[in-house]
């Protein structure tokens, strides 16, 4: 994983001047430069937010195939850099028993921050994990709307991926490799 970095508005206050505006290698996976605790697994296609009440990016799932071993992985956990302290931590660790409370892992899904705690992530390709309990074949994009609390540590589906939002009069279809905004960030103007 190598991490690029351009700081600017409120996570750029503090750093060092040569990370304020500017893109940045802080560190290459490769190189460990990480002061202490694990890292993530090498992926691609994941999403990112800044939290800026913690000073931090976080990393929500993502994929990676091992051309060594020939096998593809969809990464379902959750990870915080701090850029400052350059340490990374596990916020959920994608827990395969708890699929019925917590997204499948997924590739090519969208995510933005929601004021202090909410990471909204919607859609996203999970190699047909959904599908396959759904019953639906050949379908690997997927239209759930999760919450993630950054305080909690924990997933909550607000709707999509169930039989009945495969209606896409009454609910956005499934899709991978797209974007989302915030149109506004009530939370921010009432802290």
């Amino acid at each position: 994983l190598l991490l690029l970095l351009r700081v600017a508005g409120a996570l750029a206050s503090g750093l060092p001047d040569q990370l304020q505006g500017a893109w940045t290698e802080l560190a290459a996976q490769e190189n460990m430069l990480f002061r202490r605790g694990t890292l993530p697994s090498h992926r691609y296609s994941h999403a990112a937010v800044a939290h800026t009440a913690s000073d931090s990016m976080i990393v929500v799932m993502g994929y990676f195939y091992d051309h060594a071993y020939h096998r593809p992985t969809w990464e379902r956990d959750v990870w915080s850099f701090a850029p400052r302290e350059q340490e990374w931590t596990r916020l959920y660790n994608g827990d395969k028993e708890a699929l019925s409370r917590s997204p499948s892992g997924r590739y090519g899904h969208t995510a933005v921050m929601e004021g202090r705690d909410n990471i909204w992530m919607f859609g996203g390709d999970d190699g047909g994990e959904v599908a396959k309990h759904l019953g639906v074949k050949e379908s690997t994009h997927t239209n759930g709307l999760w919450r993630f609390s950054v305080d909690l540590r924990l997933w909550q589906r607000i709707g999509g991926e169930s039989r009945d939002t495969l209606d896409t009069t009454q609910w956005p279809a499934p899709r991978a490799l797209h974007a989302m905004a915030l149109l506004e960030d009530h939370h921010e103007s009432q802290a």
